[in-house]
């Protein structure tokens, strides 16, 4: 099955309709739609519910502020202090209670990350299930979208506040639409949001082959890759065949080397170096051979080919 977050928008596939009728919808699929809808409503209702109103904008905030809960509580009647000065009372399903701006801004950031996951599930979800192709398989996918959409939106918000934004800079000074809008996004893209940061982060501290993790004998498996082969082609009239070197990364001495998928004895050398040699009978003129490596158990796999080529 395709997966969620690669399905295109538009109508249902015409070789689906012309499969038949649609097969009774199952329980689990009912429950799993309303969870996502009712889901989506309540996130735009606290939303809304929080979002900041400027003191300027509130008539009779004296009579509201006093409603709120405050363990010191301000004057009822203060003055507004400006037009950024906002309302700090918030009721959210008749709990009034009082919160700072500050605290707000991080509410926004997550209901606004978890409601554009909501947009990514919900279109995902009515399209596989109008295509008649859902499988009950991805039911976690669409359970973690929004948790991983609102913590990928808030290491965002820390970053742009930490990093990008001047240290003086105080929440009334900021834009609740702006952080709203790149929440959401980040929320409704929050695979590819994954991805640049993995990109970013391989690329500003990337180390060089065999220092780093390559140095640590108690390093996690890991799929190697191969760099390149040492010589890359051998003559089939060499009376004893060379040793083959490959370099790369991610060798561990039980990493095996693969001719065209038979495996081979290897020489581990380092974590970036093994060598293997090819038998007599294999120097056949214009043959070309794909060689692999392997790392075996949990959290291994083998690497792309590379080819040899016999001369």
């Amino acid at each position: 099955m395709q997966q969620p977050d690669e399905v295109p928008l538009g109508a249902p596939d015409p070789a689906i309709e012309a499969a038949g009728p649609q097969p009774k919808t199952t329980r689990s699929r009912l429950v799993l739609g309303a969870l996502i809808l009712i889901g989506g409503l309540v996130m735009v209702y606290v939303l809304w519910s929080i979002w900041p109103v400027k003191i300027s904008e509130e008539p009779s905030i004296g009579a509201h502020i006093a409603s709120c809960a405050y363990a010191s509580p301000p004057a009822p009647n203060a003055p507004a202090t400006g037009p950024l000065a906002f309302d700090p009372c918030v009721s959210v399903f008749g709990w009034t209670f009082a919160i700072s701006l500050e605290l707000r801004l991080l509410w926004i950031v997550g209901l606004a990350a978890a409601l554009g996951s909501f947009v990514q599930v919900a279109t995902s979800f009515s399209t596989y299930v109008g295509n008649r192709t859902f499988d009950s398989s991805w039911t976690w996918w669409y359970v973690l979208r929004a948790p991983i959409g609102m913590a990928l939106a808030y290491l965002f918000y820390f970053a742009l506040r930490g990093g990008l934004l001047s240290t003086g800079t105080t929440a009334s000074d900021l834009s609740a639409f702006g952080i709203a809008a790149i929440s959401g996004l980040v929320g409704l893209f929050s695979k590819q949001a994954a991805d640049k940061l993995e990109e970013t982060f391989k690329t500003l501290f990337s180390t060089a082959p065999g220092s780093g993790d390559d140095q640590r004998g108690d390093k996690l498996n890991m799929t190697p890759q191969i760099a390149q082969l040492e010589p890359s082609s051998v003559s089939s009239s060499t009376a004893q065949p060379p040793p083959i070197v490959i370099t790369g990364s991610g060798f561990t001495e039980n990493t095996t080397v693969q001719v065209d998928g038979e495996t081979r004895d290897a020489v581990y050398r380092s974590t970036t170096v093994l060598a293997f040699s090819l038998s007599k009978d294999e120097l056949v003129a214009g043959r070309t051979y794909a060689i692999t490596v392997t790392n075996p158990g949990p959290g291994g796999g083998t690497s792309a080919p590379i080819p040899l080529q016999i001369t």
